[in-house]
């Protein structure tokens, strides 16, 4: 079951992680990375706090790293906004395999 409270928190500590990434200060954003992974964890999404614990492995204030932290942020505001639906969304024609 998934705690909307807890993911709300995951989600300001990713906003949190993104501002102090952009300003290079990595131990702060691991901080903040590590607290919305716990979050996440707590709120019933693993799976996305598995995504966060693999930047933990590396430099979060790269590129790439901010670049995942904000695809994590928006797929939990997509989950806490009650109004988005899934329903217009189609896989590819090509079944979405790269050729």
């Amino acid at each position: 079951m998934r705690n909307t409270q807890r993911l709300g928190a995951a989600r300001q500590s990713l906003t949190d992680a993104i501002n102090r990434a952009a300003a290079a200060d990595t131990d702060g954003a691991e901080t903040d990375v590590f607290a919305a992974e716990l979050q996440l964890r707590r709120g019933g999404r693993p799976d996305l706090a598995r995504r966060l614990e693999a930047l933990l492995t590396g430099d979060v204030t790269t590129g790439g790293a901010r670049h995942e932290l904000r695809t994590v942020a928006q797929k939990i505001d997509a989950e806490l906004e009650p109004t988005v639906t899934t329903a217009s969304f189609v896989p590819a024609s090509d079944g979405g395999e790269r050729l």
